[in-house]
Order: C-alpha cells, then structure tokens, then sequence
C-alpha cells in the first residue's frame, strides 16, 4: 500500500512539472522512506510523527534495517 501511495506522489509531482532534481531527490526519498515503512511493520494510519522522527533519525545516522539488524 504505501508504495502504491509513493507512486502516485511521484507522478502527481511529475504531472505538476516540478524540476528533474527535486523530481529526483523526491523520488528517492519517498521509497527510502516506503522501505523503512515495509521493514517496520506499520500501516499508512499508523503513520505518526514520532515514526517518522524515528526515520529521519535513522537516516541522519546512516543506519539501515537489513533482516532485522541495525547495520551502518
């Protein structure tokens, strides 16, 4: 489901015309963001804003979930 979501993003934002880097930059980070969604087992309604402090933290720390295991 939230892929399907972060596509839609993605086309409503190409569809609208913005620039080809944000384009870019959008794009990545939308299914950064959907993996984490997918490794934390999460519905779109459970998404809240302490989940998504916790993935940007994450990210800021250059930590990924692989299999269960924090790895850098």
């Amino acid at each position: 489901m939230i892929y399907k979501l972060v596509n839609d993003c993605i086309e409503f934002e190409t569809a609208r015309g913005i620039g080809k880097t944000t384009l870019k930059e959008l794009t990545r980070y939308l299914h950064e963001f959907a993996d984490y969604c997918q490794q934390n087992p999460i519905t779109v309604e459970q998404i809240s804003s302490d989940f998504m402090r916790r993935h940007v933290q994450c990210r800021g720390r250059g930590l990924n979930k692989i299999g269960g295991i924090l790895i850098y």
